[in-house]
């Protein structure tokens, strides 16, 4: 029995090998597609949650200045607080008596 390789063998096998690793390549592609969109959204909505965590903070300081204001009764017109680095008047006690 003879186990030698015919060229005709060697360049069928080599068409199949380089199909089974082109179809390879592409299902490797795919799948490294969707993990990184997965990791970009993850990544996304992480930072998000922690933009609104901050915010929260910066919200929740501003309504205790505006709280210890009012307790203080001392007139005050108007407090300023930041949403988002967008400054915004809080309306003091003489516009909340009205």
């Amino acid at each position: 029995m003879v186990l030698a390789l015919t060229t005709d063998s060697i360049r069928s096998s080599a068409l199949v090998i380089a199909i089974v690793l082109i179809a390879l390549g592409l299902l490797a592609a795919v799948v490294v597609q969707k993990i990184v969109v997965r990791v970009v959204s993850l990544v996304v909505m992480a930072g998000l949650g922690l933009l609104v965590f901050n915010q929260r903070a910066s919200i929740e300081t501003c309504a205790n200045k505006v709280k210890d204001q009012a307790v203080s009764a001392q007139g005050i017109t108007k407090t300023q607080c930041t949403f988002f680095g967008i400054k915004v008047d809080v309306p003091g006690l003489d516009k909340l008596k009205g």
